[in-house]
């Protein structure tokens, strides 16, 4: 039997779709940009040769816009990292960056450490820049990136649960000395955790050079018609599949102690 047709309308367009190209690849290539400011500028390995490390555009109400070569795993839970921000301080500002790499507030696992950046435009934020990576070191009581052998939230080492680590465009000393002390190679750290610092404050500078060239108001329209146009793509694509029921299974190696 023959899957139902299902049709989809198109809604009423706000940005022309010659204009819509656009702005999709400059949104694209703003975060390639930050990308290649990790990758550049970080120290460990884990970052430069494995390339654990993921930029994103969000909306400042925690929707994907944009991503650039990054891992599906980073990117599709950024907005869990971001939205405890907004719910904890009621005091952001322009030129604040947050640390973020707690499992309670959002974060993948203790070793990815979330740089978000506001990006304000006429004293209104309207987007976030987020940098993601993978340290080498994060204070776990072993030498580890990765401590599988962690049987508590205390053994995986340091957290960050969204804390202020750029205050108004200034380095907050104190919170990048309790990093530095918890970690085994703190200056491998430190220039890990600036090279983050370095994407968002690309990522700000040249959504600004696009707010100021195209408005406001165009650049939020053009991210509602990407999501209406990502929306329909979508279900054009589920509409595709035939009926039934579906399952897998997958395996993993034993972890001793931990997962037999």
């Amino acid at each position: 039997m023959n899957s139902p047709v299902i049709r989809l309308e198109t809604p009423t367009r706000r940005v022309d779709p010659f204009l819509m190209s656009v702005l999709k690849s400059r949104f694209e290539a703003v975060v390639r940009e930050m990308t290649l400011v990790v990758m550049r500028a970080s120290r460990s390995a884990v970052i430069k040769n494995a390339r654990d490390l993921s930029c994103a555009i969000l909306t400042y109400d925690h929707r994907l816009v944009s991503t650039e070569d990054a891992l599906p795993i980073h990117v599709m839970s950024m907005d869990l990292a971001t939205r405890p921000i907004t719910e904890l301080f009621d005091d952001i500002a322009d030129g604040d960056i947050f640390l973020n790499n707690c499992p309670y507030t959002g974060g993948t696992h203790h070793a990815d450490l979330i740089m978000a950046m506001p990006i304000f435009f006429d004293g209104k934020p309207l987007f976030w820049a987020v940098a993601l990576s993978h340290h080498a070191d994060t204070g776990a009581p072993t030498p580890s990136t990765y401590l599988p052998f962690a049987k508590n939230v205390y053994e995986e080492g340091i957290h960050f649960p969204c804390v202020r680590v750029v205050e108004q465009h200034r380095e907050k000393q104190d919170i990048l000395r309790i990093g530095m002390m918890r970690n085994r190679v703190p200056d491998i750290w430190l220039g890990d955790v600036r090279a983050q610092i370095g994407a968002c404050r690309t990522g700000r500078r040249r959504l600004l050079e696009l707010l100021e060239k195209y408005g406001r108001d165009t650049l939020l329209d053009f991210v509602e018609d990407w999501f209406d146009y990502g929306a329909r793509r979508a279900m054009a694509e589920i509409a595709k599949l035939p009926k039934g029921k579906f399952s897998y299974e997958v395996r993993h190696d034993p972890v001793p102690g931990v997962a037999e």
